[in-house]
Order: C-alpha cells, then sequence, then structure tokens
C-alpha cells in the first residue's frame, strides 16, 4: 500500500545494493535537511559544479572532538569520524608503535 505516487530507486554495483547518492549530485539539495553523512559530497558536489570560487562558507561546520583525557578525544574521533576499517583504537596504538610515531602525532595527521 503507497500513499500516493513515488518512485523507487535502486543503484547496484557488483551484485550488490550502494547507497544512490554516491553516484548523483548532492549540490542541487537543500544542505540543511541533509544527513550529516552527505554533508562532505554536499560541498564537494558544489564546488565540482561553481568551480574552486564557490562559496562554502555558509555549509562549514564546527569540528568538535569530545573527551576528558586524550585517549578519550582519539577514540571519539576514531567513532565519530573513520570508516569501519579504521575505527579500531587498538590498531591506531599498535601502528603508531610499531612505527615509532607517537600515537597522538598520528591521530592528528
Amino acid at each position: 500500500m503507497t500513499s500516493g505516487p513515488h518512485l523507487h530507486f535502486e543503484v547496484w554495483k557488483q551484485q550488490e545494493a550502494v547507497d544512490p547518492l554516491r553516484y548523483l549530485t548532492l549540490s542541487s539539495l537543500d544542505f540543511s535537511n541533509l544527513p550529516s553523512l552527505y554533508e562532505e559530497k554536499f560541498i564537494s558536489d558544489l564546488i565540482e559544479k561553481t568551480g574552486t570560487g564557490a562559496d562554502i562558507d555558509q555549509y562549514k561546520r564546527k569540528f568538535l572532538i569530545l573527551g576528558d583525557t586524550e585517549t578519550d578525544r582519539q577514540k571519539y574521533l576514531l567513532e565519530k569520524y573513520a570508516t569501519p576499517d579504521f575505527a579500531s583504537w587498538d590498531t591506531w596504538v599498535d601502528a603508531s608503535l610499531d612505527a615509532r610515531i607517537d600515537p597522538s602525532f598520528l591521530m592528528c595527521v
């Protein structure tokens, strides 16, 4: 049962359903109604559409890091911004120490 006419749209790649918004430009949508997942893509689509002189100041977000300790802040950053493949705090620390790099520095880079 539907409430009225509508369009069902799917994109499949290699026999798996993928998010169609990965392939469509978002720059024509209302930024304030976009889920945060798509905000970065909106900005890059806008720049691609209007050129490098695009005024993106109205779309900039505050970068917020929560946590009482350095470790808490690192874990927050990974949870909030890292893809699932890179979200393990232990992996970051182990890779940093193996490379003889301060884990805090690696998190910043």
